[in-house]
């Protein structure tokens, strides 16, 4: 079964994304970056949803959810999918998602339904990209 981590500071959005996944992929949820540093030490993951705008760590330089998704992607081999999630973005403005984070294999806003998560989940699962 595919994993997949979420990391949104949240914790509502967290438990929300977490119970609808969850019946279909193994889910882990992360608050804190660190916590989700630290799992990819023993854990590693099919793909990895992270928020835009995350709670900062001091000792992690790291600006926003997109540095750490470039950060990640040269350090992790190979690397899982990773979708960036913001509430910056309407779901119609999400093409200005590339212009973010070109690291990123998806964009998502956080209006966002789930039926629309469900499906850049499965489109990146399946290898495909969702990227024009």
């Amino acid at each position: 079964m595919p994993k997949i981590a979420i990391l949104d500071d949240n914790e509502d959005f967290c438990f929300v994304i977490q119970a609808f996944l969850k019946n279909y992929w193994e889910i882990t949820t992360f608050t804190e970056i660190s916590s989700f540093l630290e799992s990819l030490n023993h854990q590693s993951y099919d793909l990895v949803i992270i928020d835009f705008s995350l709670t900062l760590d001091a000792e992690i330089d790291v600006k926003n959810g997109c540095d750490l998704i470039e950060i990640l992607k040269k350090q992790l081999n190979p690397p899982p999918s990773f979708i960036l999630i913001t509430g910056w973005l309407g779901i119609n403005d999400l093409d200005e998602g590339q212009k973010i984070c070109a690291a990123a294999d998806a964009f998502l806003s956080k209006n966002s339904d789930l039926s629309e998560i469900l499906k850049s989940i499965n489109i990146l699962l399946s290898g495909k990209s969702v990227k024009n």
